[in-house]
């Protein structure tokens, strides 16, 4: 599951701005004329407050639901090219016996479903029950790149 509840509240998630923050039909909704008898699609009748109010009461943002997003995943987490200098290369006198450059890339490539509007479903920000819960103030995984020397003497 990942959260996004607490960027509701202030209106910066784009859920927060549904139809330019106007009345708008609430999605896949229902309503009951009969005293709960029968219930019927909602296609006519629209929310009160399409702005802070809406986003902002906990009948809105109680419901866990409207916050879950698919944690599948592909990551290029570690990607290292090696390669072994020849010892004809390395000198006559051989000081150094053994070199290996190497290029390092982590975090390159990160593939999610577009639901996922949040961050890096392996990160889990949790305390009490809240497993699995990321929030929107976790910072995004860093690329890094960098290249590895190693010598033998």
């Amino acid at each position: 599951m990942t959260s996004g509840y607490q960027a509701d509240f202030p209106g910066v998630l784009a859920s927060s701005a549904i139809n330019g923050r106007q009345r708008f039909v609430f999605p896949n909704s229902v309503y009951s004329n009969d005293g709960g008898q029968t219930y019927v699609d909602n296609t006519d009748i629209v929310i009160r407050d399409a702005q802070y109010a809406f986003f902002s009461t906990a009948a809105w943002r109680d419901a866990q639901t409207n916050y879950y997003s698919s944690a599948a995943f592909w990551k290029l987490r570690e990607v290292v090219l090696s390669y072994k200098v020849p010892t004809k290369l390395l000198g006559v006198g051989r000081f150094v016996k053994d070199a290996t450059i190497s290029l390092v890339g982590r975090n390159l490539l990160m593939f999610r479903p577009k639901t996922n509007l949040w961050t890096d479903p392996e990160f889990s920000n949790t305390t009490g029950n809240a497993v699995g819960v990321t929030t929107l103030s976790q910072s995004p995984p860093t690329r890094v790149y960098g290249f590895n020397v190693n010598l033998t003497f």
